[in-house]
């Protein structure tokens, strides 16, 4: 197995996702499970990757709004390798896209269909990314320049960004990967969405670099849980305090 958690000075993200990226370029291996293909997520993220850049040269905002875990792990790699960078809001709802809107510059938002999102707002959808080729990471971006911006569900005030580097989420998705002795046999199942920087770093992240398999719905009913768990034989939950009380009180 690879060392996933060796480290590195280099300021590359080059450096910093050679190892799990190099193999992934013509892997059919599934990354969702009966689903898509590590394969399909680098077409995506080459299409997400040519969006464009703003007019100050400098790389444009892409907000996702999908729990397509898929498309979240294409918006990633797309951002590592240069493409936009990324907005993650707190919750799907047009007040919320809204807020991000008013808080950051955004040319364009990824969604699963338009849905009620704000108006004027350029939206793509997985099927207009026609890129086929794999995305290149020869050029990416610096390990400690921000990528990925996350915004607090505003619980305690005013909603906030928070900025993430290449090194702050590869780093840590390396060391819970050794932590837990995560392989590529590993199947994830999670009840958490993904856009919240858990759910990102556990159900979408770690599965991508450790080449898992993951279950693409969030499941939320113990019973529920159970039988996909069961029926998927998956080794990895994904979840919170309460859910784990319940399944143990319950079912285990």
């Amino acid at each position: 197995m690879k060392d996933l958690n060796a480290p590195t000075d280099s300021g590359s993200a080059e450096t910093w996702t050679s190892d799990f990226l190099s193999e992934l370029e013509t892997a059919e291996r599934e990354f969702v499970v009966h689903g898509p293909t590590y394969h399909t997520i680098h077409r995506l993220a080459a299409g997400i990757r040519c969006l464009g850049r703003s007019e100050m040269g400098n790389p444009p905002l892409l907000c996702p709004c999908t729990e397509n875990k898929t498309c979240l792990a294409a918006a990633f790699l797309a951002a590592l390798s240069g493409g936009p960078r990324l907005v993650l809001p707190y919750a799907f709802s047009r007040q919320a896209v809204e807020e991000v809107l008013k808080t950051v510059t955004v040319s364009t938002i990824l969604a699963d269909h338009p849905g009620d999102l704000p108006e004027k707002s350029q939206v793509i959808l997985p099927f207009m990314l026609k890129e086929k080729a794999p995305a290149s990471f020869h050029n990416g971006i610096d390990a400690d320049e921000p990528f990925l911006m996350l915004f607090t569900g505003g619980s305690t005030g005013t909603p906030k960004v928070w900025a993430k580097t290449a090194r702050n989420m590869i780093a840590e998705a390396r060391y819970m990967i050794a932590r837990f002795g995560i392989t590529a046999e590993d199947i994830f199942l999670s009840t958490v969405p993904p856009q919240h920087i858990y759910g990102l770093l556990f159900s979408v992240l770690i599965p991508l670099i450790a080449s898992a398999r993951i279950l693409d719905g969030i499941y939320v009913f113990p019973r529920e849980i159970m039988k996909i768990a069961r029926e998927a034989k998956a080794s990895v939950l994904v979840s919170v305090p309460a859910c784990y009380r319940v399944l143990k009180g319950n079912f285990l």
